[in-house]
């Protein structure tokens, strides 16, 4: 037998409601599970202790006046209110004061994010003195790029412009040029 049936059957047997081979079944249970019978016996005195309980007496009108207050509840303007929407306002699920601290401590790790940040701004480096004084003594070569002014004019100055008659003589090709794979 299953716990799960033993303990629908409890009750039954308490009550004296079972068969012989079912109050045989649920004793051999309890026989072999010393803890389906401390809880058949607390269930045993739990029943026991109600039916000692004495009687509650209600007044001649209390069904009616129950059932006025339920409908007064079920009714009320407030209720309505939720019953139509079937629940508060909410923005993406948080109720508007939840909604207000989520969207400040966003904008708090946002920023704390931003100040976190390392920056990329090359003027804000300082060079030490000694450092500058050898670099304004180191000659510039004049022939560093300037990306600005010279890569415009870098198509005029093609080096692949060979004037043909200097590349074949005779329908051959110059002897001059020497390939890679040419010893």
């Amino acid at each position: 037998m299953e716990r799960y049936k033993f303990e629908d059957l409890i009750s039954d047997y308490i009550e004296n409601k079972l068969p012989l081979a079912k109050r045989k079944e649920v004793e051999a249970f309890m026989e072999d599970n010393p803890e389906a019978k401390e809880q058949m016996e607390s269930i045993r005195l739990l029943m026991n202790s109600m039916r000692d309980l004495s009687e509650v007496k209600i007044s001649d009108g209390f069904m009616e006046n129950l059932m006025k207050r339920v409908e007064f509840e079920k009714n009320r303007p407030s209720n309505k209110k939720h019953a139509v929407s079937g629940r508060s306002k909410t923005y993406f699920g948080f109720t508007p004061v939840y909604a207000t601290v989520m969207s400040c401590l966003i904008v708090a790790l946002v920023l704390v994010a931003l100040q976190l940040m390392p920056t990329n701004n090359l003027n804000s480096i300082t060079i030490p003195s000694s450092i500058a004084e050898q670099e304004a003594e180191i000659p510039k070569p004049s022939n560093i790029i300037n990306p600005d002014k010279d890569l415009m004019f870098a198509e005029d100055d093609d080096t692949t412009n060979i004037d043909n008659q200097n590349r074949i003589k005779n329908g051959k090709y110059d002897k001059n040029i020497k390939l890679v794979g040419n010893k």
